[in-house]
């Protein structure tokens, strides 16, 4: 594997001001094509940004080469699925990475590239248990996302290794059926199963849980979308948090909302009760195409 295209964006301050009351605020992003050997491409990015007002630099990995799950909102699979990456793989993205962003650590290590880690799940632990047993002060680092595989999110979590950082479950609908028109591993995992799951490996193994939440114009940011949502999230104050995020990709028939749209549905989430942690996520990474589902699979 090696890095074949690099591309940087350094955000000016007065762009930075968009973000000024965000939990995640971009400093700088950084894309990497990297050639595999079979003569495939993928993606992975480096990001500093500002956490809480602490500054971080987060590597994110890609598990697959492709992408078998669909996402409507998503870039990533557009191109299909090839393979699973190897452990080996998935290990040589921190190396390259680290190396070009000339840091020995990365502060936070994300699975959230191309493809589902969970459906590479022997790969992906594989390598997560290699590293944290390389260098223990990564136990804590990492986190992954996943679209919700209920069988494979339990059993990672009797798994012998350190808790993750963050558990990011992709939810962006609050019902089956509108998932379903975007998701289609809805058709086989419903959201209750999903969130049970979730709850779960959270309580085994100490994980802080981020529900995704990515808003469109006219399909799942009116009131009665809150009032759905905030039915699903009673009871899971101390469980879950919630991330509305601004996308970087319209759907074909809906438009991605703004900031104005991610704060005015906040406040509809607030009126149906809800007292969840809530942080809007504002789109990053649009001027290099290394936002939330931008990074693109290419076949040899």
């Amino acid at each position: 594997m090696k890095i074949i295209r690099q591309s940087s964006f350094t955000y000016p301050i007065g762009l930075r001001g968009k973000w000024r009351d965000e939990v995640f605020q971009p400093l700088v992003d950084h894309k990497f094509r990297l050639l595999l050997s079979d003569g495939n491409t993928i993606e992975a990015g480096v990001f500093e940004l500002l956490v809480d007002e602490t500054k971080e630099i987060h590597a994110c990995i890609s598990t697959q080469a492709g992408c078998k799950f669909g996402c409507a909102m998503c870039t990533s699979g557009r191109e299909g699925f090839s393979r699973n990456l190897t452990k080996g793989e998935i290990l040589c993205q921190i190396r390259l990475l680290s190396g070009a962003a000339g840091i020995r650590m990365f502060d936070h290590i994300v699975f959230m590239g191309i493809g589902e880690p969970l459906d590479n799940y022997e790969n992906f632990v594989g390598s997560v248990t290699d590293l944290v047993n390389s260098d223990a002060s990564y136990a804590g680092r990492l986190s992954f996302a996943t679209v919700g595989l209920p069988q494979k999110l339990l059993r990672l979590s009797r798994e012998p290794i350190p808790a993750f950082r963050m558990l990011w479950i992709s939810l962006h609908a609050p019902t089956d059926e509108k998932r379903a028109q975007i998701m289609p591993v809805d058709k086989a995992f419903s959201i209750l199963e999903i969130l049970g799951a979730a709850k779960e490996f959270a309580n085994r193994v100490s994980t802080e849980v981020w529900i995704n939440y990515m808003l469109f114009q006219g399909f799942n940011d009116g009131v009665d979308d809150a009032k759905s949502f905030a039915g699903l999230l009673t009871g899971t104050e101390s469980t879950f948090s919630v991330m509305i995020t601004e996308p970087n990709n319209d759907l074909a028939q809906y438009r991605g909302a703004d900031v104005s749209d991610l704060k005015r549905f906040e406040g509809y989430l607030r009126s149906a009760g809800v007292k969840n942690r809530i942080a809007r996520f504002i789109a990053a990474g649009k001027q290099v195409n290394a936002g939330c589902g931008e990074f693109v699979f290419t076949r040899m």
